[in-house]
């Protein structure tokens, strides 16, 4: 059985996983839920955040590689604060013939 480990350490090369999301509370606002959710990473190349100027003029040496964690189930982006994640089980045996 695998067990929970820190987000930091999910696999980056598109291996989906289940990742963790914890109850979030805070005095100004209250996300009353955890939940989990099957999701993977997708490497992309991004704009540096200190790049100044017009975004037609972008050069190689201005990009910088991100990682962005989608749900496996849709491809959507995922915003949310996941503080940990585990291999998927696998799956049942196929019993049909």
């Amino acid at each position: 059985m695998t067990t929970w480990q820190p987000i930091e350490t999910a696999p980056k090369d598109g291996t989906r996983f289940i990742a963790y999301k914890p109850k979030y509370t805070r005095a100004d606002r209250r996300d009353g839920y955890a939940y989990t959710a099957v999701v993977f990473y997708r490497r992309e190349d991004d704009v540096h955040p200190d790049y100044i100027g017009n975004p037609k003029d972008v050069t190689e040496s201005d990009l910088i590689t991100v990682y962005r964690l989608l749900t496996a189930w849709s491809h959507h982006y995922l915003t949310e604060s996941f503080t940990h994640w585990m291999s998927l089980p696998e799956p049942p045996e196929d019993t049909h013939e």
